[in-house]
């Protein structure tokens, strides 16, 4: 499934994908996706286009300073992480998992192509 989406998203411009070394292999319980600021759309507009069309997703987690139980308790104020926050912004998971198709992984690139435009 991971090398598919690598295979099929990687050639869409306006997204990241997870970066492979040649020294460590990825893991793709979750197939996560960044979307450029270029594009216009943060993942959350991706994400609404993807379920008008479909298909689930879920977004990047929060960055250790903007979960709000350690919020509550005055840890990270006013800390600024611009990268997770980015991440947090522009980041969302596609479906993944053993029991999803060929043609739901085809189905799930071509709501991302038409989602980024």
């Amino acid at each position: 499934m991971g090398k598919a989406y690598q295979e099929r998203l990687g050639r869409m411009s306006g997204l990241s994908l997870q970066t492979i070394r040649p020294w460590a292999r990825p893991v793709y319980w979750m197939f996560g996706i960044v979307i450029d600021e270029r594009v216009g759309k943060t993942a959350t507009e991706v994400s609404d286009h993807l379920k008008s069309r479909g298909v689930m997703t879920r977004p990047f987690f929060r960055g250790m300073h903007e979960q709000p139980a350690l919020r509550r308790t005055g840890l990270f104020e006013d800390d600024r992480h611009p990268v997770a926050e980015r991440l947090a912004q522009q980041g969302l998971y596609l479906p993944s998992g053993p029991t999803l198709t060929p043609r739901q992984l085809e189905q799930v690139c071509d709501a991302v192509a038409s989602a980024l435009g």
